[in-house]
């Protein structure tokens, strides 16, 4: 397979890639926004799943429950 060893196929603690952190800027008077969370089939529900469990057992993510800002992923 070519290029085999570009993409990951296992998430885990990775060592810090030695870049500056991104900054996120908001446009000024920018309103928080909550959207409603998709309807996934059962087969994509598992995959989000798993994933998302995935990434947070990696400490990539974390649950968020005070966040002002939502939105469903896309699939």
């Amino acid at each position: 397979m070519q290029l085999i060893d570009i993409f990951r196929i296992i998430i885990g603690r990775d060592p810090p890639v030695d870049m500056p952190p991104m900054k996120v800027k908001l446009k000024p008077g920018a309103i928080p926004v909550k959207c409603k969370a998709c309807r996934y089939s059962p087969v994509h529900r598992a995959f989000l799943k798993k994933h998302i469990d995935a990434l947070m057992a990696s400490g990539s993510c974390y649950r968020n429950p005070q966040s002002r800002w939502c939105s469903p992923p896309q699939l």
